[in-house]
């Protein structure tokens, strides 16, 4: 299984606050400035799903890895605390859905695994919830998808994980039922030397929980 031990919060400590207080206090601009496309069917629990919009270079954090290119909107690199390089591009060409999927790069890769994701909203211990994420690589790479509570950057509420098919789009899935209530962080993980496209994330309420 892949580890989360090196999948730190980092760029959420320093930016999460920051993205929250404006989308509160700016509610009709976000709403305004953000593509169709990138909000997702109805109750989706994650803001750009589709990898859609705009896309940002990646923030310089202390550690060591060597973080390059730009991430689709809302979406955080949290791999700080690996010994890799990572290169983050807009895939266009081929896409599961709409115009854009994240690529992810990977070399000279020395110890963990890449980690990105996003800050959700708060879920409840007394529902489940499904969780999916579709795929694309070059064969050579391991793709894992989870969810965790924002405080436990090692434990988590479940995670699925698969070998990329080469140039072959498949779908990751799990469900999950929170062990507890409130704020959780969404990971994508990518282990090895490689490339992958990720597309089409999404996250659900499933059913409520006896």
């Amino acid at each position: 299984m892949i580890s989360m031990d090196r999948c730190t919060p980092d760029q959420f400590r320093k930016y999460g606050k920051f993205f929250i207080a404006a989308a509160l206090s700016l509610p009709s601009l976000v709403f305004i400035t953000k593509p169709a496309a990138a909000q997702g069917a109805p109750g989706e629990l994650i803001n750009n799903p589709g990898f859609e919009g705009a896309y940002t270079p990646v923030p310089v954090v202390s550690g060591a890895a060597i973080t390059t290119g730009v991430i689709a909107d809302r979406w955080l690199d949290e791999s700080s605390g690996s010994s890799l390089n990572v290169k983050y591009s807009e895939e266009r060409e081929n896409v599961h859905g709409g115009r854009s999927a994240q690529r992810v790069e990977l070399s000279n890769v020395q110890t963990g695994s890449v980690c990105f994701g996003q800050q959700l909203p708060a879920l409840s211990s007394k529902r489940q919830y499904t969780v999916a994420l579709w795929e694309r690589g070059d064969g050579k790479v391991k793709v894992a998808l989870g969810v965790r509570a924002s405080s436990d950057t090692n434990g988590s509420f479940g995670q699925v994980e698969q070998t990329t098919s080469a140039n072959s789009w498949q779908r990751l899935t799990v469900t999950i039922t929170p062990t507890q209530s409130g704020s959780a962080f969404l990971y994508v993980l990518v282990d090895g030397s490689g490339s992958v496209c990720v597309d089409d994330a999404s996250l659900i309420e499933s059913s409520a929980t006896k």
